[in-house]
């Protein structure tokens, strides 16, 4: 949209020209039916005033009464613009002799625009006004942006009379037509005419596309994002339900995993124990348990037999108990071998 906007912008200034002293100047090459005519403001009468008014529809009745009476020619072509502020309207009234104006309209066979220098002046940036400040006919003005200063005999003079005015002119011509644009000319639209043969290329429709298609877009745009919103939320909203329940069942398998660990705690040692023990079933000789000790995987079993070398051998035997040792050495208790042996199971 960016560079369609461009586009036009740069047709518009390659068809442009401006009329002073009754020639055209352009700011690039000569076209053979300037689109959009710049009026000098050596040809144009303005009057000012101010509206304390609110409403836009009050406002154009009372420029269109003000235009009438204000009219400094006998027939005379009139163009009017406000300069908005917070209690109202500083309006201006831009007047040109009708011959001219119809000599300028025969030059737009294919139709085009007509305006006056200071109307397009006062639609320009801060920096542009700077630069026509400079070049000596208009002075800044907090009211009206600028004020056109210069007596017309003066003007002329001034901007004709030697070469360095002719490249003072050529200079200011240039700048002014190549800081034209659609948005700097929108609230003239009303200006545009269909030409003669009504076959102006660049037609009011066109400049209603120009603004319609970015209002299309940024409408769909805006319906596009609420829907996608509504569709963004009610998936939050559903997620936000699926997420309150893992949470919960993750605080239930918690709660049952404490549950578990501590119904296990009693039977933590049973693993070992059973090994241990059903490797005891077998025993040939009498051995008796009297404590049972795990340390890590460490284990080991503290007892009496008749024969403690038996108890070793045979606790060696079985593949599930590895690292079998004696933790102190055998020594007699009664008519028995008391003892304590120290192993890993295999699988721990």
């Amino acid at each position: 949209m960016t560079k369609l906007v461009e586009k036009l912008d740069q047709k518009l200034v390659d068809s442009s020209a401006y009329f002073a002293n009754g020639q055209l100047h352009y700011a690039g090459s000569d076209c053979s039916y300037p689109r959009f005519i710049v009026v000098s403001a050596q040809h144009v009468l303005e009057r000012k005033s101010f509206f304390k008014v609110k409403k836009r529809k009050d406002l154009a009745l009372a420029l269109s009464l003000f235009a009438k009476k204000s009219d400094p020619f006998d027939d005379s072509y009139t163009w009017t613009d406000a300069l908005k502020v917070d209690d109202g309207f500083f309006v201006v009234a831009y007047y040109i002799e009708q011959s001219l104006y119809q000599e300028l309209l025969q030059l737009q066979k294919q139709g085009g625009l007509i305006l006056p220098e200071q109307a397009l002046v006062r639609k320009m940036s801060k920096p542009f006004l700077g630069a026509v400040e400079n070049h000596g006919n208009y002075t800044l003005d907090p009211n009206y942006k600028v004020q056109f200063t210069l007596p017309k005999a003066q003007l002329i003079s001034q901007l004709l009379s030697n070469d360095a005015n002719e490249t003072s002119l050529a200079q200011f011509t240039t700048l002014l037509l190549k800081s034209i644009s659609l948005q700097k000319l929108i609230s003239f639209w009303r200006a545009f005419h269909q030409g003669a043969n009504k076959k102006f290329g660049f037609k009011v429709a066109h400049l209603l596309v120009a603004i319609g298609l970015p209002l299309i877009y940024f409408a769909a745009t805006s319906a596009w994002l609420y829907w996608k919103h509504d569709k963004a939320y009610e998936q939050f909203q559903l997620n936000r339900a699926i997420l309150s329940e893992f949470k919960g069942l993750e605080r239930e398998y918690l709660d049952k995993r404490t549950q578990l660990t501590q119904f296990a705690e009693p039977f933590k040692d049973y693993l070992y124990s059973y090994v241990v023990f059903d490797v005891m079933n077998d025993m040939d000789v009498f051995v008796s348990i009297q404590t049972f000790t795990i340390n890590s995987t460490e284990i080991s079993i503290n007892g009496v037999s008749d024969d403690a070398s038996a108890v070793f051998k045979k606790l060696s035997e079985d593949s599930r108990l590895v690292d079998l040792r004696y933790v102190r050495p055998v020594r007699k208790s009664g008519k028995r071998d008391a003892f304590t042996i120290g192993f890993k199971l295999a699988d721990s």
